[in-house]
């Protein structure tokens, strides 16, 4: 079997999952076991993989596939994985949607083992492609700011950095009223603004961004206007 047929079958099979279909889930063996997230269970266990699943599809979303890959294991078996987003059918305004993570176990093209990672509780910001070719779902909230560098941007977030094609031009209209561009090389989140001291501005992370002294002015108005209570200041 081909590995366009196997990503087939595991978008298929993720499909059934977010409209809710468990019960008719293809391509599993009479052994599948589950993981999601933190979960764990066997598919005897079918109601309480059924409990799980409706905590993050509600059988009204829709499902955007993003991009699969297949590794072979040996003559019989391969574990396909992949990414992909759920978005309510009514709510689809510049939202990326709620990120997930699908990896399964397939033997003789039947599923193993799935193992889905993923939540419900913070839509997708923005989807990031690596140099290294790697897709990164960014939330707005572990965003701290972004940097410039020629034609690269390095989004800096709460545990990585990740570095990509792009310019801030291309970003500004599209971001929310809490980003803003602090000068020429930086876009940064209010919300993890730590203080302004001396012409710096201090990330909650203790990363210190050098402030121009000709806009030092209109950003502190700006910072004191979207996030006044997250700044202390001392000059």
């Amino acid at each position: 079997m081909d590995e366009m047929e196997m990503v087939r079958r595991v978008k298929l099979m993720v499909d059934r999952l977010v409209a809710g279909r468990v019960d008719e889930l293809p391509f599993c063996s009479a052994i599948t076991g589950w993981q999601i997230n933190k979960f764990y269970a066997k598919r005897a266990e079918k109601k309480l993989v059924h409990k799980k699943l409706k905590q993050h599809f509600w059988g009204e979303d829709a499902v955007e596939h993003g991009k699969y890959a297949v590794q072979v294991i040996d003559k019989i078996s391969c574990m396909v994985y992949g990414n992909f987003r759920v978005i309510g059918r009514n709510h689809r305004s510049g939202v990326y949607g709620y990120p997930y993570e699908i990896s399964v176990i397939m033997k003789n093209g039947m599923a193993e083992r799935i193992i889905l990672h993923g939540d419900r509780d913070e839509p997708v910001f923005c989807v990031v492609k690596s140099d290294e070719d790697h897709l990164y779902m960014l939330r707005e909230s572990e965003i701290l700011y972004i940097e410039s560098n020629h034609n690269y941007l390095i989004w800096h977030c709460r545990d990585m950095e990740v570095r990509g094609r792009g310019t801030l031009k291309s970003l500004e209209e599209g971001l929310p009223r809490h980003f803003f561009r602090m000068q020429r090389g930086y876009i940064v989140n209010v919300n993890h603004i730590k203080s302004l001291k001396e012409r710096e501005l201090v990330i909650d992370n203790g990363d210190i961004l050098p402030i121009p002294a000709r806009t030092y002015n209109e950003v502190k108005r700006r910072i004191a206007e979207l996030c006044p209570q997250r700044m202390t200041q001392s000059e």
